[in-house]
């Protein structure tokens, strides 16, 4: 079950072109109030009426610079989204200093105020587009970072409406190269690069995806890596960067864009240069140490109708990376650790 799929930044918040007046006289953003009548409801009947929190998202801008910051939108609670309009009525009026999407991140706190913690409802976007014609690498970056920032969060589901040069190929370098267990990357330098961490379940290969958003700056990047132990031996880079303009590159697995080389670590540690508006695909072999444990951090049990519903959450092993950013006489750092 999944709703409401308001179809833009402007009807994520508003309701016929204004807030929703409650029952109780309030007023409400309408993805709040939406929230709020379902959980009512699944309490007065007992039956759940929502699994999926589902939002189109249609963007106006067609500034590379800005298209390829719009993965922030969704769970960033700092990034100033510059077409920033509905969610300018959040708080109850129109304020119009708020420029603050975090849309995902504000239904969560929604959710756990109305269905309380452990809810269980996910998020998805089913439609999108973006206004980039003739630009493949901008399109790319922007792809693979929505679907980076999503495998993160655990979205449940996102459907681009529109399909670009480009995106054949980041779809395939996800899907083929990536492993099955997400590692959660923590970034104070979001704006130009990020790394999107995968690890298979016996923990002994780790695919790292850096993206590179700059429009103009290569970025010199160092990888340290703790409770993961690199093999030693040389590890294969995918890229995607450089595609022609107006030619779909991605013909099949064998036939593509990805530019292949390799490169062997230091130590416990790697080098990579990432060029602008590229991203880099690492697929890095570890020393063989199990299944990744799992811990149990949560258990509940609850009658539901003449069902009873468990919910429960798994944590998985601590493991982190770290990256620095070599930029002139500065560094910064790079933080990713297991959901």
């Amino acid at each position: 079950m999944t709703g409401p799929v308001s179809p833009n930044e402007w009807q994520w918040f508003n309701w016929n072109n204004s807030l929703v007046t409650g029952s109780d006289g309030k007023q409400y953003p309408w993805i709040k109030y939406f929230i709020k009548r379902v959980a009512e409801e699944e309490q007065a009947s007992g039956i759940r009426l929502l699994d999926v929190i589902d939002l189109h998202f249609y963007p106006g801008s067609s500034s590379a610079s800005d298209v390829v910051q719009y993965h922030r939108v969704f769970f960033d609670s700092t990034y100033a989204f510059p077409e920033a309009n509905g969610v300018k009525v959040v708080n109850g009026g129109w304020d119009n200093s708020i420029q603050i999407e975090d849309v995902f991140g504000r239904c969560q706190n929604w959710l756990n105020q109305y269905m309380g913690l452990n809810n269980g409802v996910t998020f998805a976007i089913s439609e999108t587009a973006v206004n980039l014609q003739n630009n493949p690498n901008a399109l790319a970056v922007w792809y693979a970072s929505t679907l980076g920032e999503f495998m993160n969060h655990g979205v449940e589901y996102f459907s681009p409406w529109s399909w670009d040069f480009g995106m054949w190929e980041v779809l395939h370098l996800y899907s083929r190269y990536n492993r099955p267990n997400s590692v959660q990357a923590i970034s104070n330098n979001e704006q130009n690069l990020s790394a999107y961490a995968t690890i298979n379940n016996t923990n002994d290969s780790m695919t790292v995806v850096l993206v590179n958003r700059s429009l103009s700056q290569t970025e010199s990047v160092t990888l340290n890596f703790n409770n993961f132990t690199l093999a030693g031996q040389p590890f294969t880079s995918l890229k995607l960067s450089g595609l022609p303009v107006g030619t779909e590159t991605f013909i099949s697995h064998s036939n593509n864009a990805l530019q292949t080389s390799s490169a062997s670590p230091s130590a416990n540690s790697l080098q990579v240069s990432v060029a602008p508006l590229s991203i880099i695909s690492l697929q890095l072999t570890g020393q063989a140490s199990g299944a990744l444990p799992l811990t149990l951090s949560t258990f509940t049990a609850s009658k539901a109708s003449s069902a009873v519903r468990l919910d429960f959450q798994l944590h998985r092993s601590n493991i982190q990376m770290h990256l620095r950013l070599k930029e002139a006489q500065t560094e910064r750092s790079l933080e990713l650790s297991a959901l």
